[in-house]
């Protein structure tokens, strides 16, 4: 398995059974690939999860603000790491 695809597995399985914002996210994949013993940084688990967004396998959801809801494709990366949900 290629980097960038272990990648996109850690990520997917991050958010898998729930609601996550992102440092869950990226918690849950700095565990699991340092157990892989192939370690991803922040700005890595960041771009897979925009990929996997932009792709349609997952959905991007606000939870506070306006409007709240799903959001239409990837929201901007500023809003990535406010109270916001992928």
């Amino acid at each position: 398995m290629k980097r960038a695809e272990l990648l996109r597995h850690l990520v997917m399985n991050a958010m898998a059974d729930d609601y996550e914002e992102f440092d869950v996210i990226h918690a849950n994949v700095a565990d699991d690939s340092e157990r892989c013993g192939v370690p991803f940084d922040r700005s890595d688990t960041l771009h897979a999860l925009i990929e996997v967004v932009h792709d349609g396998l997952a959905k991007a959801y606000r939870f506070e603000g306006e409007p709240e809801g799903e959001m239409d494709g990837v929201p901007p990366i500023a809003e990535i790491e406010t109270p916001f949900t992928i």
